[in-house]
């Protein structure tokens, strides 16, 4: 689940600036989108910890991929002047970024028994989220393939890249990561 997530979100990353400039024609207010992502991920980081004591963390952190997947599903119809749209979607997607930080170190610190693993299997997270950025990489040949062209404008596939594939994949983790929480719950 984690590496699925992790891909999710790291193609919105790899993409986040042509979809500002091409898709939504707002190049000027780049760094106040990525402001207010970043800035909802850390107002969120201490209520999905609260939450998680509350709940759980494995319902915790997947009603948080819920919460991105409907934040960001919408992003597919975006086009340009759409900024009051596309600032509710960092927003929801950046609060839901707070669980995706913080509730994965939880889980996997909750299932290492062994002091002498810990730093293995935190390597291991780590490298899977550093092995998401890499196969975000895709996304720009990808698009290539489906004719975008960075600079020339709004784009019927940039979206669809952009957010579409990101949602089926985040829905991919929602999924393992319930089967997961099933077979951890018995």
């Amino acid at each position: 689940p984690y590496l699925l997530n992790a891909l999710s979100a790291a193609i919105p990353a790899t993409l986040a600036l042509f979809f500002i400039e091409d898709q939504l024609q707002e190049r000027a207010l780049a760094g106040g989108f990525l402001a207010a992502y970043f800035g909802a991920a850390a107002v969120g980081l201490p209520l999905w910890s609260a939450l998680a004591r509350r709940f759980g963390t494995i319902a915790c952190w997947r009603q948080a991929m819920l919460l991105s997947i409907a934040g960001f599903v919408g992003a597919v119809l975006l086009g340009p002047g759409d900024r009051w749209s596309f600032l509710v979607v960092c927003l929801a997607t950046g609060a839901a970024l707070g669980a995706d930080l913080l509730l994965p170190p939880v889980l996997l610190a909750r299932v290492v028994t062994q002091r002498a693993s810990v730093g293995a299997a935190f390597g291991i997270l780590t490298m899977l989220g550093k092995l998401a950025l890499a196969l975000a990489g895709i996304a720009l040949p990808l698009l290539s393939a489906l004719d975008y062209q960075p600079g020339q404008g709004p784009s019927s596939s940039l979206p669809l890249v952009y957010a579409a594939l990101p949602c089926v994949l985040k829905l991919a983790a929602f999924v393992a990561l319930g089967r997961y929480g099933r077979q951890h719950a018995a």
